[in-house]
């Protein structure tokens, strides 16, 4: 962690060794400056709020999420806490314990990216553990099927099948176990209404940080008015 200590006035009195490996500046280039010189200036107010706060009443600052200016110019997204120790004549300031968040950050980010994406999609997207067990099932998937999301998440998607479909699927399960991908492939599934239509559907296995298979995502579209629309034309063709 960066460990700095501001004086009242916000200027550095004391800057640990690892603000070199974390920003890339020394600890005699940072200290006597000012605390909030490479702070982002849209967090300033911020910083400048909680030192106000621990400057008159004495009280420590609430958790602040930080960006720090780094030598190379770029940007890092800092968790930081102040202990008030303005009262402790040895230290006569104000503690910042500072931890790099960027890539914590970042892949939370990517992550409500990607849930924002699966969301708007057109096409139903059912995630599934390797027993076949619906961990995600976003809109798409609730208009084609009439299921809510939580009437389907933690259900099996054998649910969803006929009974002529279920060979398929345990097929399906075994190319999944063996981190094969299904690629498009049409078969029929089952409403909620009991009613029955048709799916082009592809399976991809999704792995851990070891590469090991955990779980699989099925991206599933209705078919059904093409394949009357191609039997018609078949039908038209033949006569």
């Amino acid at each position: 962690d960066l460990i700095v200590v501001l004086d009242r006035t916000g200027t550095r009195r004391f800057v640990s060794p690892s603000a070199e490996r974390i920003l890339g500046f020394r600890p005699d280039e940072m200290v006597g400056q000012s605390g909030y010189g490479l702070v982002h200036p849209e967090d300033l107010p911020v910083l400048r709020d909680a030192m106000a706060r621990c400057v008159a009443g004495g009280e420590d600052t609430p958790t602040l999420e930080l960006r720090y200016r780094r030598r190379d110019g770029s940007w890092g997204v800092f968790e930081t806490v102040g202990a008030n120790l303005l009262h402790e004549p040895g230290v006569a300031g104000i503690v910042f314990n500072s931890r790099d968040i960027t890539e914590r950050r970042r892949g939370e980010e990517s992550r409500r990216g990607l849930a924002a994406a699966v969301a708007a999609a057109e096409d139903a997207i059912v995630g599934r553990d390797r027993a076949g067990i619906v961990r995600a099932w976003n809109p798409a998937a609730e208009r084609l099927y009439g299921y809510a999301a939580e009437e389907m998440i933690g259900q099996s998607v054998y649910r969803l099948l006929p009974p002529e479909a279920i060979d398929e699927a345990r097929r399906n399960d075994g190319l999944l176990a063996a981190s094969a991908r299904v690629p498009p492939t049409e078969s029929t599934r089952v409403r909620k209404d009991g009613s029955r239509f048709d799916v082009s559907y592809t399976l991809a296995p999704i792995r851990d940080g070891v590469g090991a298979v955990v779980a699989g995502v099925c991206i599933e579209r209705d078919v059904t008015a093409q394949k009357a629309a191609a039997a018609a034309l078949r039908l038209g063709e033949a006569r």
